[in-house]
């Protein structure tokens, strides 16, 4: 499974950003390997559909679930159009996320498995 975290710094211990599609980067935590990569995301200087547009390359990408506080309307077609589920963040890290999710201890947001 890949779990996308949207951060605006490029470590484990760094905080989920509250723009999803504003984000600076999106930590990819996948669990067949147990690692943690980040990339870029493409959409943080969009002129408008950033979440549309951070959605399309999680989707390329593989990503099975997100971890956001919040997802636009037209971002969250994306995402269910794609089978990817979206679950509330706690308060806490990236890496505190992960295993909260990992773990089962996440709210869903939306389930479209």
């Amino acid at each position: 499974m890949i779990i996308a975290l949207p951060s605006d710094e490029k470590h484990q211990s760094a905080p989920i950003n509250g723009q999803f599609g504003r984000a600076r980067y999106f930590c990819l935590f996948d669990s067949g390997n147990n690692s943690y990569r980040f990339i870029d995301n493409p959409a943080i200087n969009a002129p408008g559909g950033a979440g549309v547009r951070s959605s399309s390359e999680l989707v390329n990408l593989g990503v099975d679930s997100v971890v956001a506080f919040r997802v636009g309307d037209n971002a969250l077609r994306v995402l269910e159009r794609n089978n990817i589920s979206i679950y509330s963040p706690i308060r806490g890290s990236i890496e505190d996320n992960v295993s909260a999710l990992v773990s089962g201890r996440l709210n869903l947001l939306f389930d479209n498995k």
